[in-house]
């Protein structure tokens, strides 16, 4: 009987074997000892062709600007909301008084604040209370140093108002909600949402 093909192939000497054994121990030990950097450089050597090159660079590049507009965006906006707080200090002028809220209760959160500022600042009952948006509320009450502003939004807030493009009269009143109700007294006001 013949022997099979890949019996020549079994036919090392011990040392040969051993020898064999050390040398691919000693490489699986290299791999591990340098944790595989040698397999990530040649991966790395191989696929280099197929890398996008310059196309990456305009990512990063492009990805950069998208964020410089952003940023400029951002700062044009504050820069606009900085120049309406200007514009109402040149038209209320010396009669305004800048006061910071000093509490909101989470339950009322529609209805009252109460400011930093009162009596002794020349805060009293009935003054308009206004924010860079406009008018947001009036002065319930005060103490010397605090003030209590019933918001517009509160549900015992009634104020006139005036349309100036329809020429119509109305009524804001409050609902407890961030959007009060406006209620004309002309059946056709001929006013439109925004």
């Amino acid at each position: 009987m013949a022997p099979p093909f890949w019996a020549p192939f079994f036919r090392v000497s011990l040392l040969s074997r051993i020898w064999l054994l050390l040398v691919f121990g000693g490489v699986f030990y290299f791999i591990r000892w340098t944790k595989g950097a040698g397999f990530s450089d040649a991966y790395a050597l191989i696929t280099r062709p197929f890398w996008p090159g310059s196309a990456q660079s305009e990512w990063l590049k492009s990805a950069e600007d998208l964020g410089n507009q952003t940023k400029i965006l951002l700062l044009e906006k504050d820069n606009q909301r900085l120049r309406r707080l200007l514009d109402l200090d040149k038209e209320f002028g010396k009669k305004r008084v800048s006061a910071p809220v000093i509490f909101r209760s989470p339950k009322g959160w529609w209805h009252q604040i109460e400011i930093g500022k009162g009596q002794s600042h020349g805060i009293q009952t009935g003054n308009a209370v206004i924010a860079p948006g406009g008018l947001i509320g009036r002065i319930e009450s005060t103490t010397a140093i605090t003030a209590r502003v019933r918001l517009l939004t509160s549900p015992m807030s009634r104020i006139g108002v005036w349309s100036p493009r329809t020429n119509q009269h109305g009524m804001l009143t409050g609902v407890g909600t961030n959007r009060p109700r406006l209620r004309l007294f002309d059946k056709d006001s001929g006013l439109l949402p925004g």
